[in-house]
């Protein structure tokens, strides 16, 4: 009775559907934020924790209203999770680019329940990409973050749909890896011969490149319901990405650090923090 008053369930029981794409927080100052850079798609905690002093969030839009800084990352909640010991022994002892590829092959196959950069287990959304995804880390391309194009599923559909009933969603196809410095550049060749890719890419020194034609937000995701506005809740832009940049290589240090100093796993994972570029790629970002 207490869990139905509150509107926790529904007439028949069931829980409700998802009002938006990810976890809304708890904080009654949030109750009004409707969007959110897809960079912390599965970091969502941590992201709560580098927004919480923030005067006030996005709602309808993201726009120039958004605090312009990101909380630090020293916070609680935001590096590795685990002792040393726990996460060699979920990640293992990699000593070569294919090792950790391997890692990344065995997270899409659900066969590990955590990444570095993804708290949670990769979720069904991804079922329809996975061939393509696993392919990518073969070739030695490490994916972190990804989605698949969605045109117009039903809002009640069990793997994409979110929002209010007798609605559509829409997603804009998304891929976010670890590229090594030998082939970012023939990367970035490739893509500017595709007009409606759109990238940015940026190595731990802060050196961005992009095709972008702006600094601004641009939704990644978004829901057409009845008797209201367009809904935009998921969006990339350059100013959340380079704080997501700060975070991506923090975290992967504090992989490198479970190991011991002389090791050839923390020497691998170094050389790949410190030389690779982070890259997100979207169908017309």
């Amino acid at each position: 009775m207490v869990l139905d008053e509150l509107g926790l369930i529904s007439s028949d029981g069931t829980p409700p559907k998802k009002l938006l794409p990810w976890r809304q927080s708890l904080g009654l100052n949030r109750r009004d934020e409707d969007v959110r850079p897809i960079f912390w798609k599965n970091r969502n905690k941590s992201y709560v924790v580098r927004t919480q002093d923030w005067d006030e969030f996005p709602n309808g839009r993201w726009g120039d209203a958004r605090s312009p800084a990101f909380g630090e990352l020293d916070a609680y909640g935001i590096g590795l999770k685990g002792t040393n010991e726990q996460n060699i022994k979920l990640w293992g002892q990699p000593r070569s680019v294919s090792d950790v590829a391997d890692i990344f092959i065995k997270f899409l196959h659900k066969d590990l329940e955590s990444l570095p950069w993804s708290e949670s287990p990769i979720t069904d959304e991804s079922d329809i990409i996975k061939p393509q995804l696993i392919d990518i880390n073969r070739r030695g391309l490490l994916t972190i973050n990804s989605q698949p194009a969605v045109n117009g599923v039903k809002s009640s559909d069990p793997t994409y749909g979110w929002g209010p009933p007798n609605g559509y969603v829409y997603q804009k196809a998304y891929l976010e890896l670890l590229v090594s410095p030998e082939i970012i550049s023939e990367l970035i060749s490739r893509i500017e011969h595709q007009p409606d890719l759109t990238f940015y890419a940026v190595n731990k020194h802060g050196d961005l490149k992009t095709n972008a034609p702006g600094d601004g937000p641009n939704a990644v995701t978004w829901g057409v319901f009845p008797g209201k506005e367009i809904v935009q809740p998921t969006i990339v832009e350059t100013i959340s990405f380079l704080a997501w940049k700060d975070e991506a290589y923090r975290l992967g240090d504090d992989w490198a650090r479970c190991h011991p100093t002389s090791s050839p796993s923390r020497r691998l994972i170094e050389h790949i923090m410190g030389t690779w570029y982070l890259v997100n790629i979207g169908k017309g970002i």
